[in-house]
């Protein structure tokens, strides 16, 4: 009877040896790649992080310093038929599409052309141009057509021409007013001296051609228009670039009705909010899990 002699290599190796010690290798490697993947998709989850929290410090770090400087006329006298310096959050002649859920404007010596004097309009709301949300800058120096401060056929809405023409994204204009993308929503708290929010019986949510008064400790503090909220808390909510591309409609809704809802008082509420309607709509749990909450409080430098 003749036996069968195992092939071996020029090594010594059988050929079932080679074979086996290969998809063992073959094994550690995809194991390994395995690993690498993960690895880097944690990396680079933790670093988009990093990032969107850096940005949305900056974007509440630069709209604070904007804002501490509000100016209010030097006169101190509202005159319902005279146009003037104005704060206002929500005016009700803005379309409520630029309210998501605040719009704020006002005047600050932050003009880039001073010919005609240092005080700028500045204004800030979230605007969404199809699924896309963008948080716009408006800016009009003094001298400008859209200008409208001192234009007594505009008391009380000044701030429309300035949103139309200027400050409203567009693909056309190059997207004149961007100042930051993928900002989910805009809030905004006018707060007394006592920290709690200021209430005003206005179609605004604050005016500062309207007087209020702050309540303590049983004691009442009346405050003459024109005047400032004592301080003004600031917050927003980033996601990042990727998850923001695979917005659609159905998001796009639910985002939307999240934030205009009364008890979203802020961007930490949204995220909490969020968190809750993420657990039956599956659609928004990369939302969630991208999204950042920024805050920040100013106090007014010509505040009462």
């Amino acid at each position: 009877m003749i036996e069968k002699t195992p092939v071996r290599s020029s090594r010594g190796f059988t050929l079932v040896e080679v074979l086996v010690s290969s998809a063992v290798l073959g094994m550690l490697l995809l194991s390994l790649a395995q690993v690498a993947s993960t690895v880097a998709d944690t990396w680079n989850s933790g670093q988009s992080r990093v990032e969107r929290r850096q940005q949305g410090r900056a974007i509440v770090d630069f709209l604070g310093r904007e804002l501490r400087s509000a100016a209010l006329p030097a006169h101190r006298v509202v005159q319902s038929d005279r146009a003037d310096l104005q704060f206002i959050l929500n005016p009700p002649s803005l379309g409520r599409d630029l309210m998501n859920p605040h719009a704020l404007f006002w005047q600050a010596p932050v003009a880039t052309n001073t010919e005609q004097g240092a005080l700028a309009q500045v204004g800030y709301f979230v605007r969404w141009t199809g699924n896309k949300p963008c948080l716009c800058r408006l800016f009009v120096n003094p001298g400008s057509s859209d200008y409208q401060v001192y234009d007594s056929t505009q008391i009380g809405s000044w701030m429309n021409a300035g949103i139309a023409n200027v400050a409203t994204p567009t693909a056309e204009n190059g997207w004149a007013g961007l100042f930051a993308e993928n900002v989910l929503g805009f809030w905004v708290r006018c707060l007394d001296g006592n920290g709690s929010v200021i209430q005003q019986p206005d179609a605004a949510l604050y005016d500062s051609r309207v007087s209020y008064t702050s309540t303590a400790e049983g004691a009442s503090t009346s405050y003459p228009a024109p005047v400032l909220p004592f301080s003004v808390e600031i917050s927003i909510v980033t996601v990042d670039s990727r998850t923001a591309s695979h917005i659609d409609s159905d998001v796009k809704s639910a985002i939307m009705a999240l934030v205009a809802e009364p008890g979203t008082i802020n961007a930490a509420a949204f995220v909490s909010a969020l968190s809750d309607r993420a657990a039956a709509q599956k659609k928004l749990v990369p939302i969630l899990r991208a999204a950042v909450p920024h805050q920040i409080q100013v106090y007014m430098e010509n505040a009462p």
